[in-house]
């Protein structure tokens, strides 16, 4: 089980009430190395009283870095700021924070528990960032900035499953369980005696094992995470095919793998394949080729697109994904700067040979290579950054329709920067830039609106997203049915 992000490895969960948080397009250029590489240097330890300063300095570099999301803010069209050592004697603390010292006092004189700086400075750091009105905008320890630029990268270190909650009857008792949906190729799990469909009901063997129904489904997927080449036991409830269920042990050393954004299959007696896009990390646009070379050898001439909970990714990953649909200078995006500045990014190819971005290299033969096949996207309010991004070029570039529901709404793009020159042990995520697709209109706050929308029935809704069969799937059969026009 990975350390990152649920929408690729721990979940999908029961579809959610509400939208899911979307990932950020983030700009290569401005991420950090990838985690391998990216260890951090030893820093001084910054305590609570020193954070006064500090936290100032952070608010003052915020405003000069980062923007809100908001049209007012962009409007006022701000320069560009510069991180640099003259930001840090412009001004004078105002004792804004001075409640936090006495707090601190406080539970020094008066609490049984010992202080520890560095947890409350990141507790304090991460409260500050949520209040900014960035919806995007996250602070990371130097771990969660690690586990973050693995995400990133398509890389996971667990057993290599996707689960959600499930409860199972047994001999009339009820079980809440994980329910296994997918097992990644080439991980850990992959190679052991895991089943998809197989219910994990006990973390541990025997008298040691705990009860997922004990400490609740989030605190039970924590127990199998875990570091590499460590242990992770746990006991299944498996399905004989008859309704009937039996317990097997299962063992599997936890390890680093790829996660596997990208399935597909046939569509039983039709040419048209089904590719399911998880998220656009930086292994996206290599398996993608895998999958459709794959379906095409396999008679498939006609596809369908599910984006459908697709949270979004990597801007490399989506630009080279997409120049396999486009022609040669094709419009993907165009983003902007608070100052005003334009950056066109169009459809060519790129050569990441040697780099961490390999997988997403594009030759000159690459470029429309799919555009020929007839196409269908499927969206849902859950599609969202450069997922969105995939579907308005559909949309715009009239590569095919757009089949679903009003997407999630997410049209700006995020950096991230070190904080180390404030003292602090992290990293910042702030939005940096509005982004927009070939039309030229940013959707930020309202979605992409499907050519044909359409809305799961009561029984389709009664499944989880990743199980509803084909024949009950009635966004699935629009998409298949607009394929059959």
């Amino acid at each position: 089980m990975s350390e990152e992000n649920k929408n690729i490895e721990n979940s999908p969960e029961d579809q959610p009430s509400e939208p899911i948080k979307p990932f950020e397009l983030i700009e290569p250029a401005e991420a950090e190395e990838k985690a391998e590489r990216a260890k951090p240097k030893k820093l001084r330890t910054v305590t609570l009283s020193t954070f006064i300063c500090s936290a100032v300095a952070l608010v003052l570099a915020a405003i000069m870095l980062t923007y809100t999301v908001s049209s007012s803010i962009f409007q006022k069209k701000l320069a560009d700021a510069k991180l640099d050592g003259a930001l840090m004697g412009s001004f004078e603390p105002e004792g804004k924070y001075d409640a936090l010292e006495r707090l601190e006092w406080f539970f020094e004189n008066y609490g049984f528990e010992e202080l520890d700086d560095e947890k409350q400075l990141n507790a304090v750091i991460k409260a500050f960032v949520e209040q900014t009105g960035d919806r995007y905008a996250e602070f990371y320890t130097e771990e969660e900035y690690l586990e973050f630029m693995a995400s990133v990268a398509g890389e996971s270190v667990g057993i290599g499953v996707s689960v959600l909650n499930d409860f199972v009857n047994v001999n009339g008792v009820e079980y809440n369980t994980i329910k296994v949906l997918k097992i990644f190729k080439d991980s850990p799990a992959a190679s052991s005696e895991l089943k998809v469909g197989d219910r994990i009901a006990w973390i541990g063997t025997g008298e040691d094992a705990t009860y997922i129904g004990d400490v609740g489904y989030t605190a039970a997927v924590n127990m199998l995470r875990g570091e590499a080449g460590t242990e992770a036991e746990f006991v299944v409830l498996r399905d004989n095919g008859k309704g009937e269920f039996y317990t097997v042990e299962i063992n599997i050393t936890r390890a680093k793998y790829d996660v596997e954004s990208v399935s597909g299959k046939v569509i039983d007696g039709t040419d048209i394949g089904y590719v399911l896009i998880d998220s656009f990390d930086i292994n996206t646009p290599a398996q993608f080729t895998q999958t459709m070379d794959s379906l095409i050898e396999s008679g498939c001439r006609r596809f369908v697109y599910d984006l459908r909970n697709n949270p979004g990714g990597e801007l490399t990953s989506i630009v080279s994904t997409l120049s396999f649909f486009l022609e040669k200078g094709d419009i993907i995006i165009t983003m902007e700067s608070v100052s005003g500045t334009k950056q066109v990014i169009k459809a060519s190819a790129a050569d990441y040979t040697d780099t961490d971005y390999e997988p997403c290299t594009v030759t000159e033969s690459d470029i429309g290579k799919y555009a020929d096949y007839e196409k269908v996207v499927l969206c849902n309010e859950n599609t969202a950054s450069a997922a969105e991004l995939f579907t308005a070029n559909f949309r715009d570039h009239e590569l095919g329709e757009v089949v679903g529901k009003t997407t999630y709404g997410k049209g700006v793009a995020q950096s991230t920067v070190p904080l180390e020159r404030f003292g602090i042990k992290g990293y910042l995520k702030y939005t940096s830039k509005l982004y927009y697709p070939p039309c030229g209109e940013n959707y930020d706050g309202e979605g992409i609106v499907p050519d044909v929308s359409v809305e799961l029935s009561e029984e389709a809704m009664q499944y989880n997203i990743y199980e509803l069969p084909i024949e009950k799937d009635d966004q699935l059969q629009k998409a298949i049915e607009c394929l059959n026009k």
